[in-house]
């Protein structure tokens, strides 16, 4: 076995320190592997105070810039709520979730016109996908990164009237309150009495067009019957995004549960 002495230097600059302390675990991490035994015979340390009058490093600048950025792009404000909202405030429907499937619905359309002549007929979100709360108070960028985390795209997609009713029927099963937009569902007890579609009878032999999202189209949350579309458009839009920009729109941010979904 060889046996080889070096020394070890830090210097206490910036987050340079916490560099030199990286590369020397991932160091010790390779040499572990063979039969030779290394030796600190010396360490050397030196504080340096940071101040203005330290030159500034123009490579560090170029490494923290796009993350400075994104901070502050966090930090803008997009809105204002009149009332917090909550996907926990009801049983089939919730304030945040009627909120979040309206704006995404709006938003979504104006951007649909630009290549079809037809309107999205409703929209279906999952709870599961909604994370936090929007507060009563200023909106930022950051809460709505609280709010929908997932890097989720926008798809519309049109479907059969008979997997409208798989998606009404699935609704009813899992008793939880998926954001919706543009659907009403009324059941009775445990059946299926009423379904409007923007205010439209359902009707099962027509197709509809569908906002949702690329996770559930491709069968997530067990919504199996979104994953065999008629027609696919893909609008490479993150939903997120889609929100924020609906927000900035409108402003001031208002929901209430309205009865879109009940059980009776």
């Amino acid at each position: 076995m060889t046996k080889i002495q070096f020394k070890l230097i830090i210097y206490q600059k910036f987050f340079y320190s916490k560099i030199v302390l990286l590369s020397c675990i991932s160091f010790f991490i390779l040499i572990s592997c063979n039969n030779t035994i290394f030796e600190i015979s010396e360490i050397n340390a030196e504080n340096i105070k940071i101040s203005s009058s330290n030159e500034e490093n123009e490579d560090l600048e170029n490494l923290i810039e796009p993350y400075r950025t994104k901070i502050n792009n966090l930090k803008e404000v997009i809105g204002y709520a009149k009332n917090s909202m909550t996907v926990r405030d009801g049983v089939l429907e919730s304030s945040l979730g009627n909120f979040l499937a309206d704006i995404l619905l709006t938003e979504v359309n104006l951007i649909f016109n630009e290549f079809s002549e037809n309107q999205i007929d409703f929209c279906i979100l999952n709870m599961g996908g909604v994370r936090a709360n929007i507060n009563e108070g200023i909106v930022t960028q950051h809460d709505l990164f609280k709010v929908m985390p997932f890097e989720n795209k926008a798809v519309v997609i049109k479907i059969t009237g008979k997997d409208v009713l798989n998606l009404v029927n699935f609704i009813n099963e899992e008793n939880k309150a998926h954001p919706i937009s543009g659907l009403k569902i009324v059941y009775t007890k445990n059946e299926l009495n009423d379904v409007l579609i923007k205010n439209k009878v359902f009707d099962i032999t027509k197709n509809y067009l569908v906002l949702t999202s690329d996770f559930l189209q491709n069968g997530g949350d067990n919504m199996y019957f979104l994953e065999s579309p008629i027609e696919k458009f893909e609008l490479n839009l993150n939903i997120r995004d889609a929100f924020i920009n609906g927000i900035k729109r409108v402003d001031t941010l208002y929901s209430k549960k309205d009865k879109r979904i009940i059980r009776i």
